[in-house]
């Protein structure tokens, strides 16, 4: 089963660096990381010292692998943004060329006050924000008329969305749109559809494909995680029990814990009370007409971060491994 990366808030993608973890002494981790060094040091009788050395270094490879989660899912979030940039660019200079002369006649009045010389990324934020304020006094004026030019009113909506995800896109394409102004109209007066036009017309080319895939990022994690553990002489596997479907091996359990205490500290899945609603959730899943199951929503931390099929693929890598040193 694949597993993709989501669009998070920034704040939630500064993942804790490996400088960072000394801060993180026992008596001030998560209650995430506290319960993985307890299996440990309770559950495999694994002394102090020892749980407290294979935590640590686990718990920066959950962090590692937390950052290049974040970051795959900075590179899907800025691929969106790229894509919508240059149509809605493109949309407003259409609408602008075909609208009422009155519109045209306030909107290259206020881009008529930039210069488009020497087109920089300030300029161009101020020029988006004027057109965005001009563009929501005409929406609310629209909204006084009968009938009303609806075009108007969601034209308002795309200024605003592009005032903000202007400044998302990559330096390399916001040089080529200032390159492309300032080449194409720095020696005539500017009209607003000859500008978005033109901006639009800098970002003709199509995205580069970005992986959303987190599957080898946490396969990877898994790994290390192993590694850390053969190396101060505890084994990892996997373990299932039939007579109870939501049994993990103890390994499974702990490479979760660290990555989810680093990646979702919110997230409430290792809980006992959720986990014994994760099984009645999926129970009352499988008792749901086939067409309805895709439509039912489920809370997004009912699920482990770390999949069955991420410690397939690990342990068969240190078998792999393995073999070949033998």
């Amino acid at each position: 089963m694949l597993r993709y990366v989501q669009a998070i808030p920034r704040w939630k993608l500064q993942q804790p660096s490996r400088s960072d973890l000394k801060f993180w002494t026992p008596n001030r981790w998560p209650p995430l990381v506290d319960n993985a060094f307890n299996m440990l040091h309770q559950e495999l009788a694994v002394p102090t010292d020892r749980a407290l050395k294979i935590t640590t270094e686990a718990l920066g490879a959950a962090a590692a692998c937390g950052r290049r989660i974040g970051g795959r899912s900075l590179q899907g979030s800025r691929r969106e943004i790229r894509a919508r940039v240059p149509t809605a660019l493109k949309r407003i200079g259409n609408y602008v060329a075909r609208a009422p002369a009155e519109i045209r006649r306030q909107l290259d009045d206020v881009v008529a006050t930039f210069s488009l010389r020497d087109a920089n990324l300030e300029t161009i934020e101020e020029l988006l924000t004027a057109v965005a304020t001009m563009f929501k006094v005409l929406s609310d004026e629209e909204q006084l008329r009968t009938p009303r030019d609806e075009t108007c009113v969601k034209m308002a909506v795309e200024a605003r969305r592009l005032q903000t995800e202007y400044p998302a896109l990559n330096a390399e394409d916001q040089r080529r749109i200032e390159t492309a102004l300032s080449s194409s109209l720095a020696e005539k007066p500017a009209k607003t559809s000859d500008v978005f036009r033109t901006m639009a017309a800098a970002l003709t080319d199509p995205c580069p494909p970005v992986s959303l895939q987190s599957h080898d990022l946490v396969s990877d994690y898994v790994f290390e995680v192993a590694q850390i553990w053969l190396a101060a002489g505890i084994r990892p596997g996997r373990a299932m029990n039939c007579a109870d479907p939501s049994y993990k091996s103890k390994f499974h359990r702990y490479a979760d814990l660290l990555l989810t205490a680093v990646t979702e500290p919110w997230s409430s899945r290792h809980d006992a009370p959720l986990e014994a609603e994760v099984v009645n959730v999926k129970a009352t899943d499988g008792d749901l007409p086939p067409q309805l199951r895709p439509r039912v929503s489920r809370r997004c931390d009912l699920d482990w971060l770390v999949k069955e099929d991420h410690l397939k693929k690990a342990l068969k890598r240190i078998q792999k491994n393995s073999s070949i040193r033998h």
